[in-house]
């Protein structure tokens, strides 16, 4: 049997999900070679202080370093469980599966230069490895779960494919999960823009160009407060807020490009979340900045990273006095005195 007929045969195997343990693959020169990887710097994060991840046909980048004994995706600290599995992943790399020499095959495993993901392992300033690396799941549509669809990496199989990028030889490994080496920051960043038990909550206020105003517990019942009156406030509106405070997600991460553009010093919005005294977490503010297109872009101000919200998890949280006051809702309001 040739050489590209045996490669056809054990990409079929990897398809369909059954993966055997094979001795040997015969070449079309009649010579044999090892099937099993060897020789590898171990890739663990006691050895591996840096990995960039860069898609070969668009360039796009996200760069991982360990800062401080914290690693970090680009300006953002990453979710600690990512790295986890994708050090589960390169300890296979040594003693991983040869299943192809035939160049023909990297488009199907996803190893060439259209598709594949070129990764680097680095010690301080040394490069100690570097694959391109095939794990690309695309699931079919919602709206048709039985399509076919074409990626490097199956749900049956479970599989993900590498090869040194001077070399045809493709190995694969075992990777119950696919998409660990994708060069998206959203990917590897923590998403969270804060975090707060709803115990901690005390209240919140509101700064706007043309408004300011409190939201606070007055004679037991949320109000807004302006000016030291208090103000009735609609209760279906401030638990929509409140349900919003235990947790703030981005949307997407900016890029950098965008977040150099910006300048916090003149916000659109802002809003202090405000903590009681003996709360375990601290008061948060975040402040925001109107996109030209939808959405906005918003920093906690007691850290460096700028995240961004699309308009209906940014309308979540920002609450327009008219918004919060029965008399919009044909509803006749009161007023006390906060004092």
């Amino acid at each position: 049997m040739r050489s590209s007929q045996l490669t056809f045969v054990l990409i079929a195997l990897i398809v369909f999900g059954v993966v055997g343990v094979v001795a040997k693959l015969v070449t079309a020169t009649g010579e044999t070679e090892e099937l099993a990887l060897s020789g590898i710097t171990p890739l663990t994060k006691n050895v591996v202080d840096r990995v960039v991840i860069r898609s070969i046909k668009y360039g796009t980048t996200t760069d991982l370093r360990l800062v401080e004994d914290k690693w970090m995706a680009d300006a953002y600290p990453t979710v600690d469980v990512w790295f986890e599995l994708l050090w589960v992943t390169t300890a296979r790399f040594e003693g991983a599966d040869l299943v192809s020499t035939n160049p023909d095959n990297h488009p199907l495993m996803g190893v060439d230069t259209e598709t594949g993901t070129e990764v680097q392992f680095w010690d301080g300033d040394q490069l100690i490895e570097q694959f391109i690396i095939g794990d690309r799941w695309e699931p079919p549509p919602a709206d048709n779960p039985e399509a076919r669809v074409t990626s490097p990496w199956s749900p049956r199989a479970q599989r993900c494919y590498f090869r040194y990028q001077d070399q045809d030889e493709v190995y694969s490994v075992y990777c119950p999960i696919p998409n660990r080496f994708v060069p998206d920051i959203n990917l590897w960043a923590n998403p969270i823009i804060m975090e707060m038990p709803l115990e901690d909550l005390a209240g919140f206020a509101y700064i706007y160009p043309d408004e300011k105003f409190q939201l606070m517990m007055v004679e037991r019942r949320w109000a807004v407060v302006v000016d030291g009156e208090a103000h009735q406030i609609v209760p279906s509106v401030m638990e929509e807020l409140i349900k919003s405070v235990p947790r703030v997600v981005t949307s997407v991460i900016p890029t950098v490009e965008e977040v150099a553009q910006l300048n916090f010093g003149h916000p659109d919005a802002t809003i202090f979340i405000e903590t009681f005294d003996e709360a375990k977490t601290d008061a948060v503010q975040l402040l925001f900045l109107k996109k030209e297109d939808a959405g906005y872009y918003v920093k906690n101000a007691a850290k460096p990273y700028v995240y961004f919200l699309d308009g209906k998890a940014a309308s979540r949280l920002l609450r327009t006095r008219t918004e919060l006051s029965p008399g919009s809702y044909g509803i006749p309001s009161t007023t006390t005195s906060s004092g």
